[in-house]
């Protein structure tokens, strides 16, 4: 029933009633499809000032989207538009009167989501201003860019750039290089088939299951990386880190905080150099090492079986701890 309609027929219903009504008929206030020519192997690009972007690739050709919102004034307050040009898709959403309030806000609420779905062989670009962001089921290049919401990704094959600027960035099921960064929200990525580059300005940072190398690094919080079967370089600048390298992983790497603790998990039957060291605490070692120079209770140094790749540990604050898996 339209909008129009269910106003006659509350009429003359009670207050409550009439209330319940609005914010049921509210919920699908505005619908709006559009269909887009992309071919498979070609690129979507969705820029909104407004609201959360979804895009699936479960499309056998072209961009099928939809934008819904609660509040029917959604095509007054901002300008929506839908493109395509050989090889490319477009929607753009942007505010008809740009510009900021007495109050230092804009004063416009609703809710606003812009559905997309691709075929799979898409390459996809995506910035939103403060909504969230979910991608899955693509085999193409992504770029996922939110002013404030959380980036969501899965299932993807290829290249994956995410950054939120306060929000948080999660991934899981990935084939490809990722690099990922959230100016204050957690990182997480999860079952990763490539190398990550990883990195929060306050929040934690937590890896699982990364085939190729890491580059992982916080401001403050927590670094956590499981199942690492590249080189790991994982450091902190306030919060405790804690690397656990894949069986058979000898790449080694640089490890280390500047305020928390750091303790390593490796394979005992790997060869690699050892070199650890803390100004803030003990370290001990549960490996069958080769000690080389001087033992002291700060500072380690040796090679397991014959030697290899070097692993540096540091921290400046807390102690260090090396065990086995």
């Amino acid at each position: 029933m339209s909008i129009g309609g269910w106003r006659l027929a509350a009429a003359g219903l009670g207050t409550a009633a009439m209330m319940a009504g609005t914010a049921g008929a509210a919920q699908g206030a505005v619908r709006i499809e559009k269909h887009l020519s992309l071919a498979p192997g070609g690129r979507l690009s969705v820029s909104t000032e407004v609201g959360s972007v979804v895009v699936r690739g479960d499309a056998a050709s072209g961009a099928a989207v939809v934008v819904t919102s609660d509040r029917e004034d959604l095509e007054q307050e901002y300008e929506l538009s839908f493109t395509a040009t050989p090889g490319q898709a477009q929607v753009i959403v942007k505010r008809r009167h740009p510009g900021w309030s007495w109050f230092g806000g804009w004063h416009w609420r609703g809710r606003v989501e812009i559905a997309v779905d691709v075929p799979r062989a898409t390459a996809v670009s995506v910035r939103a201003s403060g909504g969230r962001i979910e991608a899955s089921g693509l085999a193409g290049d992504a770029e996922l860019s939110s002013s404030g919401g959380a980036v969501v990704a899965h299932e993807l094959t290829g290249k994956l750039v995410a950054h939120s600027s306060g929000g948080a960035v999660e991934v899981r099921d990935l084939r490809g290089d990722l690099h990922l960064s959230s100016s204050g929200g957690h990182v997480r990525a999860t079952s990763v088939q490539g190398a990550v580059d990883a990195e929060s300005s306050g929040g934690s940072v937590q890896l699982e299951q990364v085939a190729g190398s890491v580059r992982a690094g916080s401001s403050g919080g927590r670094v956590t990386v499981r199942g690492a079967g590249g080189r790991v370089e994982a450091s902190s600048s306030g919060g405790p880190v804690e690397v656990s390298f894949a069986p058979g992983n000898a790449h080694g790497g640089d490890i280390g905080s500047s305020g928390g603790s750091v303790e390593v998990h490796v394979d005992p039957a790997v060869g690699l150099d050892l070199d650890a060291a803390t100004s803030g605490g003990s370290v001990s070692c549960d490996l069958p090492l080769t000690v080389q120079g001087k033992m002291s209770r700060h500072s380690l140094h040796g090679v397991l079986h014959g030697g290899g790749e070097h692993l540096h540990v540091r921290s400046s604050g807390g102690g260090i701890r090396i065990e086995p898996l």
